[in-house]
């Protein structure tokens, strides 16, 4: 009996040992994140062997005659997703940073690598630098850089052949160019030192700070579809040193104590106070076609456009107006409506599918220029039918009475503490900087784009001029400063610092 019992207790081990064994060989790595900091495949070995257990569940329980199939996964940013492309397919081009490219390319049937290795290095050419690493005979970790340039490339494996030797055919591809990537800098205006704060290794394409000065939003320019350019949106937490992906693809108007992603007529509105988690506050329904709501400075009011025409009596001409409503963010109830704040008369060609396109820009155009200028009013540009002449003025929201500052000027931007604006005339490619009683004070010559970033304090502003010089004006002290071109701007992250990117 004694025999017997260490009989089973030998058999006993064993089994755990297997198991034990088994268990390590299935991917022990299996839920940890890729590495994104590193250089090379090869400083990374071991980080980047846990990859492949995608290359693993890809593989599955294949059958001898089940079709060849490859799957990509960019390792430098797991972020980042690629579109099924084939190899005719001229419409896409994915931009990849002109160095650190990991990819896991993952093959879920055994593959001849020699074949695949000089296929991919006939489709990439000579002057790319290329490393190898083959995990297993599935996973090949393929690390690629080279310089930014127009030339396009490929990935793919198309013409390698498998293990049986047969060839590889109508499989995916990854057509890419490279760029150089951007990163975010903070340039002090006092003594004109520039410090790197943040290198994402992406191509960075508009990025805004938040109001607390702890979150950068922005966007990595993907690539290209059909003429059209598409972007992923990441936000950085810079106190955490912490990146995540943003899967709304909307743009929040204004970083506020909350933020609003419109879906039709609904607005969800978000708390910045744990973006990464998304916690929502609240779902606004307004019932009509909107754009761009306003938070109120201690955000227990939101301001609405919405947007209405009528049919005139002239034949294919439209009357269009925006109303503006107030509501409460604490029960979404409506408070005001102010009607017409905007009126315009415009020619069209008798067709609803015009007029709606015309709906749709006319209201997205105007509701970018409205700011709350105290908890009470709001600085407003508009226009009424009587007079073809845009105007400035502010809106009281308790009694409803416009309060006209300006005439024959548009797009007002108004500063942090409400003591300023810019605003310009059609067509003027000046700038011109007015305060709240409608003095003007001071003229930004040139300037090439929209975009002006009042610091907090309301006496310096930056913007970019005709050359596409990022420009910094300080009104107080009169002076402007030229910080360099091919840069753009984020926002300030106080007084005397300018978030950049470049």
């Amino acid at each position: 009996m004694k025999g017997v019992s260490s009989l089973k207790q030998i058999l006993f081990i064993f089994l755990v040992l297997s198991l034990i064994l088994a268990g390590c060989s299935n991917g022990r790595y299996a839920d940890q994140p890729v590495n994104m900091d590193e250089n090379s495949i090869q400083e990374n070995n071991e980080e980047l062997s846990s990859a492949t257990h995608t290359g693993e569940e890809a593989k599955g329980e294949v059958t001898e005659n089940e079709e060849l199939k490859i799957a990509f996964q960019y390792l430098t940013n797991p972020g980042r997703e690629f579109s099924e492309v084939r190899e005719n397919d001229e419409f896409y081009l994915f931009q990849l940073p002109k160095d650190e490219n990991n990819f896991l390319i993952s093959f879920n049937k055994p593959i001849n690598q020699e074949s695949v290795e000089q296929v991919l290095r006939e489709h990439l050419g000579d002057d790319l630098n290329l490393e190898f690493a083959w995990r297993e005979e599935q996973n090949l970790l393929l690390s690629l850089s080279g310089e930014e340039s127009e030339r396009k490339y490929l990935i793919n494996c198309n013409g390698a052949l498998d293990r049986d030797g047969n060839v590889i055919k109508d499989q995916p591809v990854i057509p890419f160019a490279f760029v150089t990537p951007k990163a975010f800098y903070a340039y002090n205006f006092n003594n004109g030192i520039v410090e790197l704060v943040y290198s994402p290794k992406m191509n960075i394409a508009g990025a805004s700070l938040s109001r607390n000065k702890e979150f950068i939003r922005f966007q990595d320019k993907v690539g290209n579809f059909m003429g059209g350019e598409f972007y992923d949106s990441y936000l950085y937490d810079m106190k955490a040193g912490e990146l995540r992906k943003w899967n709304n693809d909307d743009i929040p108007q204004l970083w506020m104590e909350a933020e609003a992603y419109r879906t039709e007529h609904k607005y969800t509105v978000y708390d910045t106070s744990s973006p990464f988690a998304k916690e929502e506050v609240k779902n606004l329904d307004f019932k009509q076609n909107n754009a761009g709501i306003l938070f109120s400075p201690n955000g227990d009011k939101v301001a609405v456009f919405t947007g209405d025409y009528d049919i005139t009596n002239v034949p294919d001409l439209t009357r269009y107006s925006i109303d503006l409503s107030l509501y409460d963010m604490e029960n979404g109830q409506l408070i005001r409506t102010y009607p017409a704040l905007f009126t315009d008369i415009f020619e069209h060609d008798g067709t609803d599918a015009h007029i709606d396109e015309y709906h749709d820009r006319y209201l997205h155009y105007k509701a970018k220029f409205a700011y709350w200028y105290d908890e009470t009013k709001i600085l407003v540009e508009y226009l009424t039918e009587d007079e073809a002449e845009m105007r400035i003025g502010i809106l009281d929201l308790g009694s409803g009475d416009f309060n006209q500052i300006l005439s024959g000027y548009m797009n007002p931007i108004l500063s942090p503490k409400g003591e300023y604006f810019v605003a310009k005339k059609w067509r003027d490619t000046n700038w011109f900087v007015f305060d709240m009683a409608g003095n003007q004070i001071d003229t930004i010559k040139n300037v090439s784009e929209e975009q002006i970033v009042w610091a907090d304090q309301g006496v310096r502003l930056a913007c970019k001029d005709q050359d596409e010089n990022l420009m910094i004006y300080d009104l107080e002290q009169n002076q402007s400063r030229n910080i360099g071109s091919k840069m753009d701007v984020a926002g300030w992250l106080d007084q005397e610092t300018l978030l950049i990117y470049k």
